[in-house]
C-alpha cells in the first residue's frame, strides 16, 4: 500500500461558492502559493505520468491548485509513472507546503467521481503484489506498455500481478493498441500471478466493472 495522504480541507482554501457554481470540471496547478505564478489546466480523465516530460517541465513544481467541480480530485505522486507517495486533493490548497507536498509531485491523474484509494488499480512487476508497480484509476488506458514517456519504465510483459480497485475491471491485451486478435484479461478481483495466457501483453484499460463485459476471466475475442 502507498504512503497515503488524503487532503481535504487542510490549510486555506480558495474554493469559493462561484467556483461550486461553474459547470465545468478542472484543475489547476500553480508554481507558486497562494495561486500564483505559471499555471496549467488538467480536466477529468487527463493523466500525466512524467510531469517533466511536459513543456515547460512541471516535474517538482506544483506549490497550489485549485480544484473546480463536484466529485473532482487531484491524484499527486511522488514518483513518476504514478508511483511513490500518494497524495488525492479533492478541494483547493493555497499552500502544498503544509501537507508537506510542495514542490513534490511527479505524475497527476484528475479524476471526477471516485476520489479515493480504493478505486484506484494497482500493477506490479513482480507476483504477490512486489516489485514497482503504477496506480491507475477507472478509464485510464495506455495502447502501448513500452510507452517511457508516461510510464516509469518499459512495462511490456512486466506485470505479474494485479490489484483491482472498487468498481474496476482491468484489461490486459497481448497487443499493443488493444489489438482483439489474441487472448484478453478482464480482471475484476485481484491477482497474485497472471495467468500464462497473458503472460504477454502490451496494452491495457481500466473501466468500469458496470455495463462491460467482465468475465473476470481470460477471453479470447
Amino acid at each position: 500500500m502507498k504512503n497515503l495522504l488524503i487532503a481535504t480541507l487542510l490549510g486555506a482554501s480558495l474554493f469559493s461558492a462561484n467556483a461550486l457554481a461553474n459547470p465545468y470540471a478542472y484543475v489547476d496547478v500553480y508554481s507558486d502559493t497562494y495561486l500564483k505564478g505559471a499555471v496549467k489546466r488538467f480536466y477529468p480523465g487527463q493523466s500525466v505520468g512524467r510531469l517533466g516530460q511536459m513543456k515547460p517541465s512541471w516535474n517538482d513544481e506544483i506549490s497550489s491548485i485549485q480544484v473546480v467541480g463536484d466529485n473532482v480530485c487531484a491524484m499527486l505522486f511522488s514518483d513518476k509513472g504514478f508511483d511513490g507517495k500518494l497524495v488525492i486533493l479533492s478541494e483547493s490548497h493555497v499552500d502544498l507546503g503544509e501537507i508537506d507536498f510542495n514542490n513534490k509531485a511527479t505524475a497527476i491523474h484528475v479524476v471526477q467521481g471516485a476520489c479515493d484509494e480504493s478505486s484506484l488499480t494497482y500493477f506490479y512487476k513482480k507476483t504477490n503484489y512486489g516489485g514497482n508497480d503504477m496506480a491507475l484509476p477507472i478509464g485510464f488506458s495506455i495502447s502501448s506498455l513500452d510507452d517511457t514517456s508516461e510510464l516509469d519504465s518499459d512495462w511490456t510483459d512486466e506485470i505479474e500481478s494485479i490489484k483491482v480497485g472498487s468498481g474496476a475491471c482491468a484489461k490486459l491485451y497481448q497487443h499493443e493498441d488493444y489489438g482483439d486478435h489474441g487472448p484478453v484479461l478482464q480482471a475484476t478481483s485481484s491477482m497474485t500471478s497472471l495467468p500464462s495466457e497473458i503472460s504477454n501483453h502490451a496494452s491495457l484499460k481500466i473501466v468500469s466493472d458496470k455495463g462491460w463485459n467482465c468475465s473476470g476471466d481470460v477471453v479470447y475475442p
